[in-house]
């Protein structure tokens, strides 16, 4: 078995930051350690990607946050290298919106346009980011 050095990796896309931060926020809060990407630099000694992926691998899940501004290559990308090769959890998390597409097996957690169902769907995101794998 993986060391794991965090519960969750949480990933978006960079236009998506601020809601990123904000369900960063209510994870920390829930009691889980969180660990997002590196901020993007050119740097050829420490490639992004790689670095990355190293996050991933020290994590016991990844939540992928999924709008209009996803890149569809890199969610997929993403999701092959969290489940196949690492046999990780992925937990989508859908905003209203977004166009891109899951394969059939996920049962992603949408984001509501109505604030009033906003906490019982952070609080079910919580339970499943907390469940053992």
């Amino acid at each position: 078995m993986t060391h794991t050095e965090h519960d969750v990796y949480l990933s978006y896309a960079r236009p998506d930051r601020t809601l990123g931060d904000a369900i960063r926020s209510f994870l920390e809060a829930a009691g889980l350690s969180v660990i997002t990407a590196p901020p993007h630099v050119d740097d050829a000694a420490t490639p992004w990607m790689a670095e990355v992926a190293r996050r991933v691998h020290r994590c016991k899940k990844l939540i992928l946050i999924i709008t209009d501004h996803t890149p569809v290559g890199w969610m997929k990308a993403e999701i092959d290298f969290a489940m196949r090769q690492l046999g990780r959890e992925v937990i989508p998390i859908v905003r209203a919106g977004a166009t891109a597409e899951l394969p059939p097996r996920f049962s992603p957690i949408h984001l509501p346009s109505d604030h009033s169902a906003l906490s019982a769907t952070l609080a079910e995101l919580g339970r499943r980011a907390k469940a053992p794998n």
